[in-house]
């Protein structure tokens, strides 16, 4: 029993001891002083030069000059910065956003006010075997309240010139308020 207790004491002992040294140890370094990380060898790079390929970049241009000055034209907009789900429990909507979690659209259409208004995507050829994910994709798009617009991957200026008229037309511009006439004394 006496050797049980010898040995106890000297754990004890020995554990304070060694908690002691610790303690002493990150007060003489403190916080601030502590050990930097290991610094990683991983490297930010960009993953292209351009932010648009060579057919956004087109189809860019041209729909900004077909719908200027009523609507602005933003390319690649991260689809979770736009939509949102919302009315489900925590778990249905964590999933409906993980729908959208990493899509992102070829443009949004806002009107000047900066009201979103139109998503467009350029069908390219992936697009051939994704029927039915660019159908799920729209239906998203349209249940948040926007149009949801594909074209072809270099539509000619007068397919975008038809789109600019009928966005005009599904939402024209506000008349400036002209200002209040006072009458003279």
């Amino acid at each position: 029993m006496t050797l049980i207790a010898t040995l106890l004491f000297f754990s004890l002992v020995a554990a304070l001891a060694i908690s002691s040294k610790s303690k002493k140890a990150k007060q003489k370094t403190g916080p601030a002083q502590e050990q930097a990380p290991t610094p990683s060898k991983t490297q930010y790079t960009l993953k292209r030069k351009t932010l648009l390929t060579k057919h956004e970049e087109e189809c860019f241009h041209k729909l900004r000059r077909s719908l200027a000055p009523d609507f602005l034209v933003f390319p690649q907009v991260a689809l979770s910065q736009v939509i949102d789900a919302t009315g489900g429990s925590y778990g249905e909507n964590q999933s409906a956003r993980g729908k959208i979690k990493q899509k992102v659209a070829d443009f949004v259409i806002c009107k000047i006010d900066m009201s979103m208004i139109a998503v467009i995507e350029l069908d390219d050829r992936s697009h051939d075997k994704k029927k039915e994910e660019d159908q799920a994709r729209d239906n998203i798009i349209q249940e948040a309240g926007l149009m949801a617009i594909r074209l072809k991957p270099n539509p000619n200026q007068t397919i975008i010139d038809n789109l600019a008229r009928a966005l005009k037309q599904a939402h024209p511009r506000p008349e400036p308020e002209k200002a209040a006439t006072v009458p003279a004394s």
